[in-house]
């Protein structure tokens, strides 16, 4: 064998194995990722501590959020607001198909990763976005307050969503944006708010980037932590049921034990059958 040949292959195989560990994501027991992340530049946090650095691979729950609506309806401008308080909604671009933005939250005891996708609103991406729908936790379905065609393209985006999604009932957050432009608004908070109920919708919320002249992200934050909230109380009563359910099998089956134990005494042998004598516990 040629000892150079060996040697150049023994290196190749430590540079591809160091490529895999950087590209390619482990699992440990619980089922969570282990990516190794590149550490952002720490930013101030809001005020449920939210984080950039996301290399502590530790946390409570992945949740993985879509945002679909029409294109300019300012889904890339939420998103990336929210993640980083120094974006600035004036230089937002439009989506070429997929852009995924992470971040981390303590949100009440929780520690929550968090990953959202934002998607073009171009009809020629359709089929691309509908791929990420199996394994979503929930949609933000958002529209234009201050433009009606994306509002009336809610009902299509609807049933794009449950004909795609795994869940037969998809939670969807029906989000109205540009609530900060006032005076250019040109659908009212009660259309929404009919549009939801009659199409079944998890809640109405309205969010902007703007105050005034000024980007400010207040408005998106408390977005974030209504749905943050409410999906953490349906787990806490996903959790409690659970909890019952597990009690009362458990009372079940120490009555059920009860029972047998006097059915044994009230025997009329004594409560012993021919094969059990060894037990005198039972008389």
């Amino acid at each position: 064998m040629n000892p150079e040949a060996d040697s150049f292959s023994s290196n190749n195989g430590l540079i591809s194995q160091k490529r895999k560990k950087k590209t390619k994501p482990n699992y440990n027991s619980t089922g969570n990722s282990t990516l190794t992340f590149v550490k952002s530049p720490l930013r101030p946090s809001s005020y449920h501590n939210q984080t950039d650095d996301l290399r502590d691979v530790h946390y409570d729950y992945l949740w993985k959020f879509i945002c679909v609506g029409d294109c300019t309806v300012g889904k890339s401008s939420v998103l990336n607001f929210y993640k980083n308080v120094y974006f600035n909604p004036l230089e937002s671009k439009p989506t070429p198909g997929l852009a995924l933005v992470e971040t981390r939250v303590n949100f009440h005891r929780y520690r929550i990763h968090m990953q959202l996708w934002d998607t073009s609103g171009d009809p020629r991406f359709s089929c691309l976005t509908a791929s990420l729908y199996r394994d979503s936790m929930a949609f933000l379905l958002m529209f234009d307050l201050t433009n009606r065609s994306s509002f009336q393209s809610v009902k299509v985006w609807v049933d794009h969503i449950r004909t795609h999604a795994a869940k037969a009932d998809p939670v969807i957050y029906l989000v109205g944006n540009k609530a900060d432009l006032v005076d250019k608004r040109q659908v009212t908070e009660e259309e929404a708010m009919s549009v939801q109920e009659e199409l079944e919708l998890e809640k109405y919320l309205e969010c902007g980037v703007f105050d005034g002249d000024k980007p400010d992200r207040t408005r998106v934050v408390q977005l974030f932590s209504e749905i943050l909230n409410e999906m953490i109380q349906s787990i806490d009563r996903e959790i409690e049921t659970q909890t019952k359910t597990l009690i009362n099998h458990k009372v079940f089956k120490a009555k059920l034990k009860q029972k047998e134990l006097l059915t044994y005494k009230s025997d009329d042998s004594g409560g012993l059958c021919g094969c059990c004598s060894c037990l005198p516990t039972l008389r």
